[in-house]
Protein backbone atom coordinates (compact mmCIF):
# COMPACT_ATOMS: atom_id res chain seq x y z
CA UNK A 1 0.00 0.00 0.00
CA UNK A 2 1.13 3.49 -0.87
CA UNK A 3 1.30 6.30 1.62
CA UNK A 4 1.22 10.32 1.65
CA UNK A 5 2.50 12.88 4.07
CA UNK A 6 -0.87 14.87 4.82
CA UNK A 7 -0.21 18.89 5.87
CA UNK A 8 -3.26 20.92 7.06
CA UNK A 9 -2.44 23.30 4.48
CA UNK A 10 -3.65 24.86 1.38
CA UNK A 11 -1.73 25.44 -1.74
CA UNK A 12 -2.91 28.90 -2.11
CA UNK A 13 -0.22 31.35 -0.85
CA UNK A 14 -2.49 33.76 -0.45
CA UNK A 15 -3.98 31.94 1.99
CA UNK A 16 -2.76 32.52 5.65
CA UNK A 17 -0.92 29.51 7.67
CA UNK A 18 -1.98 28.72 10.54
CA UNK A 19 -5.04 30.11 10.10
CA UNK A 20 -5.76 29.63 13.31
CA UNK A 21 -5.02 32.72 15.76
CA UNK A 22 -5.73 31.20 19.23
CA UNK A 23 -7.14 28.17 21.12
CA UNK A 24 -9.31 27.94 24.43
CA UNK A 25 -9.29 24.68 26.43
CA UNK A 26 -13.13 24.74 27.43
CA UNK A 27 -12.82 21.17 29.19
CA UNK A 28 -11.03 18.16 28.81
CA UNK A 29 -12.88 17.08 25.86
CA UNK A 30 -14.09 20.63 24.84
CA UNK A 31 -12.27 23.52 23.11
CA UNK A 32 -12.52 26.85 21.20
CA UNK A 33 -10.40 28.23 18.50
CA UNK A 34 -10.30 31.56 16.75
CA UNK A 35 -9.88 31.63 13.05
CA UNK A 36 -8.03 34.72 11.32
CA UNK A 37 -10.66 37.49 10.16
CA UNK A 38 -8.53 36.96 6.30
CA UNK A 39 -8.29 33.09 6.27
CA UNK A 40 -10.68 30.81 4.82
CA UNK A 41 -12.82 28.48 6.66
CA UNK A 42 -11.54 24.65 4.87
CA UNK A 43 -12.60 21.16 6.21
CA UNK A 44 -8.97 21.10 7.70
CA UNK A 45 -8.39 24.29 9.51
CA UNK A 46 -4.33 24.63 9.89
CA UNK A 47 -3.93 25.40 13.88
CA UNK A 48 -0.58 25.80 14.98
CA UNK A 49 -1.51 25.14 18.74
CA UNK A 50 -2.44 21.84 17.51
CA UNK A 51 0.42 19.63 17.28
CA UNK A 52 -0.35 16.05 17.20
CA UNK A 53 -3.66 16.21 15.26
CA UNK A 54 -6.10 18.15 12.95
CA UNK A 55 -9.06 20.38 13.79
CA UNK A 56 -11.68 19.02 11.13
CA UNK A 57 -15.14 19.19 9.67
CA UNK A 58 -17.66 16.96 9.85
CA UNK A 59 -17.36 15.75 6.69
CA UNK A 60 -13.81 14.63 7.32
CA UNK A 61 -15.03 13.09 10.43
CA UNK A 62 -17.52 11.22 8.78
CA UNK A 63 -15.06 9.37 6.55
CA UNK A 64 -12.40 8.45 9.32
CA UNK A 65 -14.96 6.88 11.06
CA UNK A 66 -15.77 4.61 8.16
CA UNK A 67 -11.97 4.13 7.81
CA UNK A 68 -11.17 2.83 11.24
CA UNK A 69 -11.78 -0.52 12.34
CA UNK A 70 -12.04 0.55 15.66
CA UNK A 71 -14.25 3.63 17.09
CA UNK A 72 -12.17 7.00 17.19
CA UNK A 73 -12.64 10.02 19.58
CA UNK A 74 -13.14 13.47 19.02
CA UNK A 75 -13.06 16.93 20.79
CA UNK A 76 -15.72 19.04 20.73
CA UNK A 77 -14.56 22.47 18.66
CA UNK A 78 -16.54 25.22 18.56
CA UNK A 79 -15.09 27.85 15.29
CA UNK A 80 -15.62 31.41 16.01
CA UNK A 81 -14.50 33.31 12.45
CA UNK A 82 -15.77 36.76 11.07
CA UNK A 83 -18.63 37.12 13.98
CA UNK A 84 -19.76 34.19 13.16
CA UNK A 85 -19.87 30.94 15.27
CA UNK A 86 -19.69 27.29 14.01
CA UNK A 87 -20.08 23.86 15.82
CA UNK A 88 -19.38 21.33 13.04
CA UNK A 89 -15.77 21.29 13.74
CA UNK A 90 -13.80 18.37 15.93
CA UNK A 91 -10.59 17.80 16.85
CA UNK A 92 -9.01 14.87 16.12
CA UNK A 93 -5.85 13.19 17.55
CA UNK A 94 -3.42 10.88 15.48
CA UNK A 95 -2.42 7.64 16.36
CA UNK A 96 0.95 7.87 17.27
CA UNK A 97 3.41 4.91 16.42
CA UNK A 98 5.64 5.23 19.48
CA UNK A 99 8.50 2.81 21.31
CA UNK A 100 5.46 0.21 22.41
CA UNK A 101 4.49 0.02 18.58
CA UNK A 102 7.94 -1.32 17.28
CA UNK A 103 9.86 -4.38 17.70
CA UNK A 104 13.27 -2.99 17.32
CA UNK A 105 14.84 -6.70 18.08
CA UNK A 106 13.51 -7.62 14.34
CA UNK A 107 13.88 -4.28 12.89
CA UNK A 108 16.26 -3.43 10.43
CA UNK A 109 18.06 0.06 10.51
CA UNK A 110 21.28 0.88 8.60
CA UNK A 111 23.85 4.04 8.21
CA UNK A 112 23.76 5.81 5.10
CA UNK A 113 23.88 9.30 3.65
CA UNK A 114 22.49 11.92 5.91
CA UNK A 115 19.48 13.28 4.14
CA UNK A 116 18.78 10.62 1.27
CA UNK A 117 17.83 7.01 2.65
CA UNK A 118 18.40 5.43 -0.82
CA UNK A 119 21.63 6.57 -0.86
CA UNK A 120 25.01 5.32 -0.36
CA UNK A 121 23.69 2.73 1.98
CA UNK A 122 26.22 0.87 4.60
CA UNK A 123 26.14 -1.58 6.90
CA UNK A 124 23.05 -2.30 9.00
CA UNK A 125 22.99 -1.00 12.68
CA UNK A 126 21.08 -2.55 16.14
CA UNK A 127 18.74 -0.07 17.38
CA UNK A 128 17.28 -0.75 20.87
CA UNK A 129 14.58 2.03 21.39
CA UNK A 130 13.83 5.07 20.20
CA UNK A 131 16.32 6.93 22.53
CA UNK A 132 19.37 4.75 21.63
CA UNK A 133 17.98 5.59 18.21
CA UNK A 134 17.81 9.85 18.46
CA UNK A 135 21.19 9.22 20.56
CA UNK A 136 23.06 7.46 17.66
CA UNK A 137 21.39 9.78 14.76
CA UNK A 138 22.52 13.03 16.59
CA UNK A 139 26.30 10.97 16.91
CA UNK A 140 26.75 10.11 13.22
CA UNK A 141 25.46 13.21 12.13
CA UNK A 142 27.59 15.40 14.17
CA UNK A 143 30.97 13.35 13.90
CA UNK A 144 30.61 11.29 10.45
CA UNK A 145 27.54 13.51 8.34
CA UNK A 146 25.60 10.51 8.26
CA UNK A 147 22.55 9.67 8.92
CA UNK A 148 20.18 6.19 10.18
CA UNK A 149 17.11 5.38 8.34
CA UNK A 150 15.10 2.25 9.23
CA UNK A 151 14.42 -0.90 6.55
CA UNK A 152 12.61 -2.60 7.83
CA UNK A 153 9.98 -1.91 10.99
CA UNK A 154 7.93 -4.68 12.43
CA UNK A 155 5.08 -3.45 14.67
CA UNK A 156 3.24 -4.92 17.39
CA UNK A 157 0.10 -4.24 15.53
CA UNK A 158 -2.24 -7.58 14.61
CA UNK A 159 -4.00 -5.56 11.96
CA UNK A 160 -1.62 -3.72 10.18
CA UNK A 161 -1.77 0.10 10.05
CA UNK A 162 -4.19 2.41 10.76
CA UNK A 163 -5.60 4.25 7.72
CA UNK A 164 -3.65 7.67 9.16
CA UNK A 165 -0.99 7.79 11.69
CA UNK A 166 2.20 9.38 12.91
CA UNK A 167 5.93 7.99 12.76
CA UNK A 168 8.43 9.87 15.84
CA UNK A 169 11.48 8.85 13.70
CA UNK A 170 10.56 11.13 10.48
CA UNK A 171 7.95 13.56 12.56
CA UNK A 172 4.90 13.41 9.94
CA UNK A 173 1.64 11.88 10.29
CA UNK A 174 0.75 9.69 7.09
CA UNK A 175 -2.43 8.54 5.07
CA UNK A 176 -2.86 5.39 3.32
CA UNK A 177 -3.73 5.81 -0.41
CA UNK A 178 -6.79 4.66 0.39
CA UNK A 179 -8.11 7.21 2.56
CA UNK A 180 -6.48 10.05 0.41
CA UNK A 181 -8.85 8.49 -2.29
CA UNK A 182 -11.52 9.29 -0.14
CA UNK A 183 -11.02 12.68 0.29
CA UNK A 184 -10.01 13.85 -2.93
CA UNK A 185 -13.58 11.61 -4.24
CA UNK A 186 -15.62 13.67 -1.49
CA UNK A 187 -13.91 17.08 -2.32
CA UNK A 188 -12.06 17.87 1.07
CA UNK A 189 -10.48 20.97 1.66
CA UNK A 190 -7.86 22.86 3.68
CA UNK A 191 -5.21 19.74 2.78
CA UNK A 192 -1.93 18.40 1.20
CA UNK A 193 -0.16 15.40 0.07
CA UNK A 194 3.32 14.52 -0.49
CA UNK A 195 3.90 11.33 -1.81
CA UNK A 196 6.62 9.37 0.96
CA UNK A 197 9.06 7.14 -0.64
CA UNK A 198 10.69 7.32 2.95
CA UNK A 199 8.09 4.69 4.67
CA UNK A 200 10.10 1.94 5.47
CA UNK A 201 9.06 -1.73 4.58
CA UNK A 202 6.40 -2.66 7.49
CA UNK A 203 5.49 -5.89 8.70
CA UNK A 204 3.12 -6.75 11.49
CA UNK A 205 2.85 -9.23 14.39
CA UNK A 206 0.25 -11.89 13.71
Amino acid sequence: MKYYSIFDSTKDDSEPYPQCEEVVKISETKNAIYVLENANLFDFISCAFVSDGYVVSDRVKIILEASFKEPISFKEVTVKHRNEIYTNYHMFEVQDLSETEVDFECSIFYIGDRLRPNKDRQEDLEITSWKNYWKLKREYRNERGLGIWPDLMVLKLSSGLPPIFSMPIFAKNYVSDELALKFTSAGITGYSLLEEPRVPRLEFYK
